[in-house]
């Protein structure tokens, strides 16, 4: 496995994760580059054979680099709608204009989130108003979804031959169904185009319910280590890194300049 560091002072528990795994096993190869070193790399035996490890803004800028599709994963795929228990939609920025308007005549709060990967946190919205709405063109593809107050939340990791659990918040281990979540990653990996590494984020409801909060790329994801004995070990995460990134790679559209 070979991985490209970002250098700039960010991610530091990703970072650790990665590195970890290189003192502890042979066979990973670290290299490391800054986001600003990126448009001028020239790394002549291909940056695309390197996972890219740091912010989403330095995984797209190596994307482009070697001039690789962003892949357009939904993050809330239709086969997993049964796990949502809320209305969500697809729309576009321009849509808050049009917001249903309470008893009072006051536009109520949604969840609103961009279907671009972090373009905005996805955050409860009134109007367009807010402040990381104001700004973005009427049509950016944004989701809809029902307000819902979770009081904890987990993510579940799903890579090649692994499946793992990191919680984000506080909650009870126990509060996790194991069973349910088995059933949606089931569910999603019937997609013949579902990726090999990716993760379930699930939350527990005020109401005592349990809820899929979005699926995320693997690409993309943040590292949450916890005392959960289902916790993902480093080198299972540079594992699940590595094998999307492969996937990713072979997505190259055109030949990179200078490389």
């Amino acid at each position: 496995m070979r991985f490209l560091i970002q250098s700039d002072v960010c991610c530091e528990q990703e970072k650790s994760a990665i590195r970890l795994a290189h003192a502890l096993r042979y066979g990973i190869e670290l290299k490391s580059l800054s986001l600003a070193q990126v448009p001028t790399s020239n790394y002549r035996d291909g940056m695309g054979g390197y996972a890219p490890v740091g912010t989403v803004e330095f995984c797209r800028a190596v994307m482009a680099r070697l001039c690789i599709e962003e892949p357009a994963m939904p993050s809330y795929p239709a086969l997993l709608a049964p796990f949502l228990g809320r209305k969500i939609q697809a729309g576009k920025v321009v849509d808050l204009w049009f917001m249903d308007c309470d008893a009072n005549g006051e536009a109520g709060e949604l969840f609103v989130k961009p279907q671009k990967i972090k373009l905005f946190d996805g955050k409860l919205v009134s109007d367009v108003t807010d402040d990381d709405i104001k700004d973005l063109p009427g049509g950016t593809p944004v989701w809809f979804s029902e307000r819902v107050n979770f009081v904890a939340e987990w993510r579940v990791y799903v890579a090649p031959e692994k499946i793992a659990v990191g919680q984000y918040g506080e909650g009870p281990d126990e509060a996790l169904d194991m069973d349910l979540v088995m059933q949606a990653i089931h569910a999603i990996q019937r997609d013949k185009n579902c990726p090999c590494s990716f993760a379930l984020d699930f939350g527990l409801t005020d109401e005592g319910k349990l809820l899929l909060v979005e699926m995320s790329d693997a690409w993309a994801l943040g590292l949450y280590k916890t005392q959960h004995p289902h916790t993902l070990e480093s080198y299972d995460y540079a594992n699940m890194i590595y094998s999307r990134w492969l996937e990713i790679s072979s997505r190259i559209t055109a030949v990179p300049a200078s490389i």
